[in-house]
């Protein structure tokens, strides 16, 4: 693996919010949970956010999200193929694609590649594993806007989030 994901670094207490090179703070604070960064340049052509969850200060989730600028029906699976392939450079071959189709699929003619993205009809999401992190990818239309989102979960942070989260919820039961 070549460095961390998002060149981040996930074993440092962060106090106070990390400035993130490429990155401009939006909103949002450690002792929150959440930070959410504007992307100053882009990434394949799209704009960029970066939104970071936190546990006990540390980095347990980030999800970059390229869009909606930079993407749209014509070239959402192009851009979001790429991304795949360079996902792939860093973390080796993803694991698995489930791709999930609706029936009506088959049945309607498509104008442009992303129609279907957009009208629920496709999903397409891949996977990787690491040691360390889970990394999902996934391009996602809502009403003509196009997104690719990928989330680098650190594994052994989110389930300790997971259980915390559960254990409050149980308090109130």
């Amino acid at each position: 693996m070549l460095g961390s994901p998002l060149g981040l670094d996930w074993d440092k207490k962060h106090t106070p919010r990390p400035e993130i090179p490429g990155y401009k703070y939006y909103y949002g604070s450690v002792d929150w949970g959440t930070i959410v960064y504007l992307g100053k340049g882009d990434i394949l052509g799209a704009e960029t956010e970066l939104q970071v969850e936190y546990l006990s200060k540390k980095i347990a989730r980030a999800s970059l999200i390229l869009g909606p600028s930079g993407l749209n029906s014509y070239n959402c699976i192009a851009k979001y193929k790429s991304m795949v392939e360079l996902l792939d450079t860093k973390y080796g071959k993803h694991k698995y694609v489930p791709e999930v189709k609706d029936p009506l699929y088959d049945d309607l003619v498509m104008e442009k590649p992303c129609d279907a993205i957009s009208l629920g009809l496709r999903e397409v999401r891949t996977y990787w594993i690491t040691p360390d992190y889970s990394i999902e990818a996934i391009v996602i239309g809502e009403d003509y806007e196009f997104f690719i989102e990928i989330t680098y979960t650190n594994l052994r942070r989110t389930r300790k989030m997971n259980k915390n989260r559960k254990r409050k919820v149980l308090k109130k039961l």
